[in-house]
């Protein structure tokens, strides 16, 4: 009995000496520090938040991330974080440890958040503007115009642009530089130019009486109206401006200007009045046309005799031609002609006018047509005014555009007796002479060079042409 009983004793005691041997191999995890509150999230522009703990023992702190900064007093970590100038966020591990105890708490920090959300290019009038976009930003940004025309304010995420009126004919394109961190973004602004178009830039009556005139202008901003000449009367309706100009009392020859001012631009409308009846009578003229042989522009003595209702043209030393010209009273223009009228002979030829247009025809041999001199008075770039007498006229669909000369073997103008041209003058036009008054039968060989009233200069023309056969 008492062995057995010693028995149950030691199986007692081996199975208490497995059970505490089980015990000891079972794993007991250590509890982790107490977060008692958490404040590491952070905006772009960066800051300082705090972590606290539950302890008394001696707490550590520690990141591998450089973007941050820690530092621990007493159960308290302060967290600094620097600005991110990065679009991307960020984020950072900070392992805290304290009387065997640890946790690890992640910072994080957001993005840079940088951009005008509408877009970068915009389109506007010439009229003042005022353009608000949006704009996002999560730092302070910076803005800068490149262009004086255009004043860029900043207003949390309002980014307005005032745009100044456009008062030129040119459009322009400006620059706004946005930046944030170390990123931009440029705004460009592209402004339509100013429209300011006028009908007319002259107007001239050819006698001395009272006249109006009218112009049409387009303009997308309001014009104002002033005058150099007192006796220039202008008004304005609608998009259109009569100008109005009293009897010219002192008789000669009189110019003005009116102005039409529109934004920072101007017109100026040329205006002259003179009787041509008084204007176009006998005196001597230089008859410059287009010699096409030469590839130059030359000039012949001329004299307009218009009692005796002619023109004589001294084409070379002692070779005079006669052209008819007369005065129209009630269209208030010069006519030459008709065609084929003989001019007179060269050599053994008997020459004709006729006239001709740089489309390829020409007046006939029987066709009896007029060149129609208009009396023109205008104004040139150095202020110079000075008169000259265009000639034209129609030519069936085409436009008369050039004299010239046939030659005939014979008397008569016609196909038989057609030898071919012997000169053609193109764009033929006459300026008062430039110097003191010649004789009709002057020699005016001397004057090579010669400049006019209009800035014309070319040679003296002698007609020593060779005859240039034609077929028709």
């Amino acid at each position: 009995m008492k062995k057995i009983l010693c028995f149950i004793l030691l199986l007692a005691g081996v199975t208490m000496v497995t059970s505490c041997g089980e015990d000891d191999a079972t794993y007991t995890p250590i509890a982790p520090l107490e977060i008692l509150s958490n404040n590491v999230l952070f905006e772009t522009a960066g800051g300082t938040g705090t972590i606290t703990v539950n302890t008394s023992d001696a707490l550590t702190a520690t990141t591998a991330a450089t973007w941050l900064s820690v530092s621990v007093s007493g159960n308290t970590v302060t967290v600094t974080a620097p600005e991110n100038t990065s679009l991307n966020g960020r984020s950072g591990l900070i392992e805290l440890k304290a009387g065997g105890k640890t946790a690890n708490i992640t910072a994080t920090q957001k993005g840079l958040a940088f951009g005008v959300t509408e877009g970068l290019e915009y389109k506007v009038d010439d009229q003042a503007n005022v353009l608000e976009l949006n704009f996002s930003n999560s730092l302070a940004p910076t803005v800068k115009s490149l262009d004086e025309w255009i004043q860029p304010t900043l207003d949390g995420t309002k980014l307005t642009l005032a745009i100044a009126e456009n008062n030129v004919r040119k459009a322009r394109s400006g620059q706004v530089v946005v930046g944030c961190g170390g990123y931009s973004d440029t705004i460009v602004v592209n402004q339509d130019a100013l429209t300011f178009e006028v009908s007319e830039n002259q107007f001239q009556s050819n006698d001395n009486k009272g006249a109006s005139f009218e112009l049409t202008y387009n303009a997308s901003k309001n014009i104002s109206l002033s005058r150099d000449v007192s006796w220039i009367g202008a008004k304005g309706s609608g998009n259109t401006i009569t100008i109005t100009i009293p009897d010219n009392e002192e008789g000669g020859l009189r110019t003005g200007h009116l102005f039409i001012k529109c934004g920072d631009e101007v017109e100026s409308i040329f205006i002259a009045q003179f009787d041509i009846t008084k204007e176009v009578a006998s005196g001597y003229y230089v008859f410059w046309y287009y010699d096409a042989n030469a590839g130059d522009w030359s000039y012949m003595p001329a004299y307009m005799d218009l009692e005796q209702e002619a023109m004589i043209v001294q084409l070379s030393d002692d070779l005079m031609y006669t052209i008819p010209v007369i005065f129209d009273p009630e269209t208030l223009a010069l006519y030459a002609g008709p065609s084929t009228e003989f001019a007179g002979m060269y050599g053994q030829y008997y020459c004709y006018w006729v006239w001709r247009s740089t489309a390829g025809t020409w007046s006939g041999y029987t066709g009896k047509r007029y060149s129609v001199g208009e009396y023109i008075v205008d104004e040139y770039s150095d202020g110079s005014v000075a008169p000259y007498i265009g000639w034209g006229g129609p030519l069936g669909d085409n436009t008369i555009d050039a004299w010239a000369l046939r030659a005939m073997k014979a008397e008569g103008l016609n196909a038989d007796n057609n030898a071919g041209y012997l000169a053609t003058f193109y764009y033929p036009q006459m300026e008062p002479w430039p110097t003191e008054a010649r004789g009709k039968d002057a020699k005016i060989t001397s004057l090579q060079g010669i400049r006019t009233f209009r800035g014309h200069t070319g040679k003296r023309a002698d007609l020593k042409y060779v005859l240039r056969p034609t077929e028709d």
